[in-house]
């Protein structure tokens, strides 16, 4: 049998019952602390994980935006070649409109060139990224993203223009090659 509760046998229940729930909440709060340095340190890990991230799509799209300055350079070489065979076809070599179109096609050269000059800088001291704050980083992804697609604005713009006088040459090519004998004065 149980024996009787008297209040002194409560009185020791309500003590024991007491200390061990002190002990518990006293666990509990070491676990919790335990807990809440753990999350400190996973949220500094994402953190950094994030801003690595972040300087790697910025070193990413300063390379793309290279690339983009060098195709420029690439493609006007070809369209100033091109240009020159069709003055030649066309009897215009040395005039005055050929030199403003190779005039204009350098202009839009020197704009890139000075467009990719940010991702240039940016790409040489790309260790100073990780130093520099969100907001720096910020502003340097978005400016050279605009500079970027204004880049490639002018690339498209060479191709369109390389492409048409390619299509003017080849013409002229095969009128050549088509030309009956007796007609070399025409």
């Amino acid at each position: 049998m149980i024996p009787a509760m008297t209040a002194d046998n409560i009185a020791m229940l309500s003590v024991v019952v007491a200390v061990l729930s002190l002990i518990f909440a006293g666990v509990s709060i070491f676990v919790a602390a335990r807990s809440a340095a753990a999350a400190v340190q996973s949220a500094k890990a994402a953190t950094g994980t994030l801003r690595r991230s972040i300087v790697r799509d910025l070193l990413g799209s300063c390379q793309e935006t290279i690339a983009d300055e060098r195709a420029v350079h690439s493609i006007a070489d070809r369209l100033i070649y091109e240009r020159n065979d069709l003055s030649m076809f066309s009897g215009t070599l040395g005039g005055d409109r050929p030199k403003l179109y190779l005039d204009e096609i350098d202009k839009r050269r020197e704009i890139a060139e000075k467009l990719a000059n940010e991702a240039k800088r940016i790409s040489l001291d790309s260790a100073a990224l990780y130093n520099a704050s969100d907001e720096d980083v910020d502003r340097s992804f978005f400016k050279l993203e605009k500079d970027r697609g204004e880049i490639h604005s002018i690339r498209d713009k060479l191709e369109l223009d390389l492409i048409d006088i390619l299509a003017q040459n080849h013409q002229h090519r095969e009128w050549i090659e088509a030309k009956p004998v007796g007609l070399e004065e025409i």
